[in-house]
């Protein structure tokens, strides 16, 4: 009882715009003091300090010093290698002829399931579903995120008696070594529930498939609770920055029917808002929202199951699945995947002529991000190239590094490049003069893709080696191996071991490549008409950057949080 009658304290916290606008002004009048006391011989004395330290820092690394680190022959490369095997809808991908195919075959009772096996020596079974989210309508994706919060914690039937969720959480607890829900890192319209237990509770973990999917009791007391902890995660997320660059980013790039947008931060502050109200004033209709949203999710033809284990371990590898088929109907044919491009809005498919400044009253700095097109990572030929010129520039202690970081004009610069939308973005991460980083990072890459910067083969060596080595950290285990593997084959739609091939191609890479790479990329990611700029800072730099970009060209304009909400 000790638990239930504790003293308690709540404090109850509420940005203040009083105490926003103080600490504007504070800063304001330090900034005014500072230069007042150290006067103009000061500010040159500590200029030059700076200049010194600069130089100091900027001496380069001795070529003789480099020299011995070479990059590693393909060949010596350590890929683990997986056994793939195919069952029910998956065999229309291709058929496979080896001991594993040999062993699903014997077992296969003609499931109309998509399964993927992929055999590997572990002392465990992952299983893992993945849903499209295409066939949920619009007006219910604002769900979402309720439904992955509450979906391990809802109460099921089983037998025809109702059990709780606390008994459900226990029940899952004894049955699985873990469990969790998230989106797919490779397209993000999707969804995917991942179990990973010991071989014998394989077909167990299939029957809590079927009572989670097919069960569950939407209760609204569970559907409160779960909405109540989003809810109150929210104002936290909202004075985070980065997280308030890639949502206010999202919403601007993703029409209306994205469930990745639909899963932001600000589309849940404001839909789930919505959806609180009317849990209050009216149950039942939440009820049936929540209910419909299931529906289009949970039907086998949306599913494509992976299962990676030492396949010979598990009991009926294939026929273990009817516990989920039996019973359940008719199957259709399987859904195609979702496809990130197609929920794009214009600005996203065509970046440029887009930027906004997001005051934020919780910041004390600037958070950057320029999106440009890119190429696709699976069908260009350029990719390969673009992947050294963007290894390259990203080295700790390269050109982004010592022109911005170096100087002390942001925490972290770095490009990144998204395979599933083929967009290339520029972020910089706590800036104090956003301006000023963007100019310096525009600086090197102009210089490098003109020519009048050197590219220095040591650092090419060390741009080559830190992909391969990215490479292989996404096979850095057996399970991570088989999943990768899943991926290749069934999301990208690539070879098994595109892995390989792809390291193949970039060591063909010339130097002339990787400068026609950045200037083909690159340099479109700092061009007003090629780039969608998103800058979120403190209150007191708004109308300063603001300023500075109108200044380069870009047609910016300041916009509050609330502006990007649905």
């Amino acid at each position: 009882m000790w638990f239930l009658d504790a003293d308690h304290v709540t404090i109850l916290g509420v940005p203040s715009r009083k105490l926003s606008a103080k600490i504007t002004d504070d800063e304001k009048a330090r900034l005014r003091a500072q230069r007042e006391t150290l006067g103009e011989k000061g500010l040159k004395e500590l200029e030059k300090k700076l200049a010194a330290a600069k130089a100091e820092n900027e001496k380069p690394i001795p070529d003789c010093t480099r020299e011995h680190f070479t990059v590693l022959n393909i060949d010596s490369v350590p890929f683990i290698s997986t056994v793939t095997a195919r069952s029910g809808a998956a065999r229309e991908m291709g058929k496979l002829d080896n001991a594993v195919q040999q062993l699903v075959d014997e077992d296969d009772r003609g499931s109309p399931l998509f399964i993927h096996f992929e055999h590997i020596p572990s002392q465990f079974a992952r299983v893992k579903v993945e849903m499209c989210t295409s066939s949920v309508p619009t007006e219910l994706k604002c769900l979402l995120p309720l439904y992955m919060t509450n979906f391990f914690t809802s109460p099921v039937t089983r037998d025809g008696q109702r059990v709780e969720f606390k008994d459900v959480v226990l029940g899952l607890k004894r049955d699985t070594v873990s469990y969790g829900i998230g989106s797919n890192g490779e397209n993000t319209e999707m969804l995917g529930i991942s179990f990973c237990t010991e071989p014998s509770n394989y077909q167990k973990i299939i029957c809590w498939i079927r009572l989670l999917f097919f069960d569950a009791i939407h209760d609204s007391v569970r559907l409160r609770a779960s909405l109540a902890k989003i809810m109150a995660d929210i104002p936290n997320e909202k004075r985070d920055g980065d997280r308030m660059l890639v949502a206010s980013y999202s919403m601007l790039a993703y029409n209306h029917n994205s469930s990745a947008r639909a899963r932001t931060t600000l589309s849940r502050a404001s839909r789930l808002g919505l959806m609180c109200k009317l849990l209050e004033d009216s149950p039942e209709e939440v009820l049936l929202k929540f209910s419909h949203l299931c529906a289009a999710l949970h039907r086998l033809e949306n599913f494509r199951i992976t299962v990676a284990a030492d396949i010979e371990t598990l009991k009926n590898p294939a026929s273990s699945w009817t516990i989920l088929t039996d019973s359940l109907g008719k199957t259709g044919a399987l859904e195609p995947l979702d496809d990130c491009r197609v929920f794009l809005s214009e600005i996203g498919k065509n970046p440029g002529s887009t930027a906004f400044v997001i005051p934020i009253s919780a910041l004390d700095s600037c958070f950057v991000m320029l999106v440009s097109n890119g190429p696709d990572a699976y069908s260009s030929t350029d990719y390969p190239a673009f992947l050294i010129a963007k290894s390259y520039m990203n080295t700790v202690e390269g050109p982004l590094w010592a022109a911005v970081r170096g100087n002390g004009l942001a925490y972290h610069i770095y490009f990144s490049h998204s395979s599933a939308t083929g967009n290339i973005s520029l972020r910089i991460v706590r800036s104090p003069d956003a301006y000023k980083a963007y100019a310096a990072a525009k600086d090197q890459v102009e210089g490098y893709s003109s020519g009048r910067l050197p590219l220095d083969q040591g650092s090419v060596r060390g741009a080559v080696s830190k992909i391969i080595l990215d490479l292989v950290n996404e096979q850095r285990t057996i399970s991570a191996a088989a999943e990768l593997s899943y991926v290749n084959q069934v999301i990208r739609g690539t070879k098994k071991d595109y892995s390989r091939d792809l390291l193949e191609r970039v060591h063909k890479v010339t130097p002339d490549q990787i400068f026609e790479a950045m200037e083909k990329y690159m340099l479109p990611v700092f061009e007003p008409q090629a780039a969608t700029l998103i800058v979120t800072c403190a209150e007191s730099m708004s109308m300063g950057v603001l300023k500075d970009f109108k200044g380069a060209g870009f047609d910016t304009k300041i916009r509050t949080l609330d502006q990007f909400q649905d």
